[in-house]
């Protein structure tokens, strides 16, 4: 399946209308028409956001996977949980003179 008929899909699926998804992301409705009609694919920023704001994953919107997986987020709090997970494992980790120290 295309990028195109899987956006259609997860949009049709999401609680967000067309409109509200441009609004969202601060592009266009034509843009997401050009999707839909496989015109043109969202720039990755535009596709990152897009996979969180729909709770799909860019491997299934963009065929590398077949089939669609779990709900990859919940309200964002996945990608925020592993942010500030990350954040505090690079406060743990220190450079001197070129050596990595993990704390």
């Amino acid at each position: 399946m295309l990028f195109s008929e899987r956006i259609k899909e997860a949009i049709k699926s999401s609680k967000y209308s067309q409109k509200q998804i441009a609004q969202i992301l601060d592009i266009s409705e034509g843009n997401i028409s050009n999707w839909k009609k496989g015109q043109n694919l969202p720039s990755i920023n535009v596709l990152f956001k897009l996979c969180v704001l729909l709770e799909e994953s860019s491997d299934y919107l963009l065929g590398l996977e077949n089939e669609r997986g779990e709900k990859l987020y919940e309200n964002g709090n996945t990608i925020i949980n592993s942010f500030n997970v990350t954040k505090k494992i690079n406060k743990n980790i220190t450079n001197s003179n070129g050596n990595l120290t993990i704390k």
